[in-house]
């Protein structure tokens, strides 16, 4: 049964049809002729299933903050304490020039 078709309900539903697609059962079904006439629904295409998942796309932008590596992080942090350890002596000279 690869040939995309109308075929006997493999469930087995009395005078029914079900429509294979080439892959699959579908959910769409006729009547058999000669059964009692229900209209039958036309198939449609089964949604494609991509066959690999779609790559990772990163949108962070190269030197920003997701980007900063152990070594980064040391410098900026020993920049951080250089800077307030020379805020302090500043301040402390200029308290002391003023007694």
């Amino acid at each position: 049964m690869a040939t995309p078709g109308w075929y006997p309900d493999p469930s087995g539903l009395p005078d029914t049809l079900r429509y294979w697609d080439g892959t699959t059962w579908t959910a769409h079904l006729a009547s058999r002729p000669g059964a009692p006439t229900q209209p039958a629904t036309q198939p449609t295409q089964p949604a494609t299933q991509p066959t690999q998942p779609a790559p990772f796309v990163s949108h962070v932008p190269a030197g920003t903050p997701s980007s900063l590596t152990g070594t980064t992080i040391l410098a900026y942090l020993m920049l951080a304490v250089a800077a307030t350890f020379a805020l302090g002596l500043v301040s402390f000279l200029m308290v002391r020039s003023f007694l």
